[in-house]
């Protein structure tokens, strides 16, 4: 349970920090992307 939460943590606060680097849109995209990817392998 605690694992889980954790990776629903990360999933959160992940995309909020790649939005305070990267103002644009795209990086954005790109970072959530990403995170995707890198849950899904």
């Amino acid at each position: 349970m605690r694992t889980r939460i954790n990776f629903l943590l990360l999933t959160f606060l992940i995309p909020f920090v790649l939005n305070a680097e990267g103002t644009r849109f795209g990086e954005r995209r790109r970072g959530v992307y990403a995170i995707f990817y890198t849950f899904h392998y």
